[in-house]
């Protein structure tokens, strides 16, 4: 929750959100596609192509339904599966 609540405050420094409210926020963010790259390589010479896809859940969500979570998974796999993975 402290990264979220530092990235939250990054984006608007001059609000506070209280803990529920960043929780619920967060319950209702489907899964997105955060990035794309082509010809990634982690040892410069073999590349490949890959996405980054978000899937919002966090621990302290302990109070979401266990079908919003497959519900999210689901909506992840569908974008990676748009993407061709």
């Amino acid at each position: 929750m402290n990264l979220y609540r530092s990235y939250i405050k990054h984006l608007k420094p001059d609000k506070t959100f209280k803990d529920q409210l960043l929780l619920k926020l967060f319950e209702w963010t489907p899964a997105y596609k955060v990035k794309e790259w082509n010809a990634l390589s982690f040892d410069g010479v073999h590349g490949f192509d890959a996405c980054m896809i978000m899937v919002p859940f966090l621990p302290e969500m302990r109070e979401i339904k266990h079908k919003q979570i497959i519900t999210k998974i689901e909506q992840a796999l569908e974008i990676a599966s748009k993407e061709g993975c």
